[in-house]
């Protein structure tokens, strides 16, 4: 599954690289298209318009799902996004020794880094869409209202994540969640439904 769905961060950051060399330009979903209405009140909408330089391709980007599922958990993937006191988007990250890692793990704050030293490979600063589910929360933070010890279904990723985080608030979880979504949109990522299942 990792090889089929997966890239690591020096893959992430090849591919990155290659694309701008190749003349891509990560453009917004939104600019391809405008809606207009007719007399009627009739929603049209219209092929939008992009402006690149001669021998730029447009493409647009989308993440599926910005859970961090509770099976990801010491198996190499980041654990959470978080917003650092520049207001930057940045990764925790537990090493197989439980040792928790700040910095730059997942495509988010790496194509954030790459745009702010490659501005041109953003059209008028689009990054990309994340299709969001909330399965295991969002963001890496548990948001959910299923996660309680009383929920009758609870499988047992949660309740084993539940025993070992017995100071757990919900809605300290999901103030973050949103301070994080705030953050990327300010950054220009936009968000999309995935659907729950």
């Amino acid at each position: 599954g990792n090889n089929e769905w997966m890239t690591t961060i020096s893959e992430f950051n090849k591919i990155t690289q290659e694309m701008y060399d190749r003349g891509y330009v990560l453009v917004s979903i939104h600019d391809l298209y405008t809606i207009t209405a007719d007399a009627n009140g009739n929603e049209i909408m219209k092929e939008g318009t992009i402006m690149l330089p001669k021998g730029k391709k447009a493409f647009v980007l989308s993440l599926d799902d910005l859970s961090y599922y509770h099976s990801y958990d010491n198996y190499g993937s980041a654990a959470k996004l978080y917003v650092d006191e520049n207001g930057d988007l940045m990764n925790e990250y537990i090493d197989a020794d439980g040792k928790v890692h700040y910095g730059l793990y997942y495509c988010v704050p790496l194509l954030d880094k790459f745009i702010e030293e490659h501005p041109d490979a953003s059209y008028r600063g689009a990054k990309g869409t994340v299709a969001l589910t909330g399965y295991n929360g969002i963001f890496g933070y548990r948001t959910d209202e299923s996660y309680s010890l009383d929920t009758p279904d609870l499988d047992k990723n949660k309740r084993d994540w539940l025993i070992a985080n017995p100071d757990f608030d919900i809605e300290e979880e999901r103030e973050k969640a949103k301070e994080v979504a705030e953050a990327m949109k300010a950054k220009g990522w936009t968000f999309a439904s995935h659907t729950w299942g």
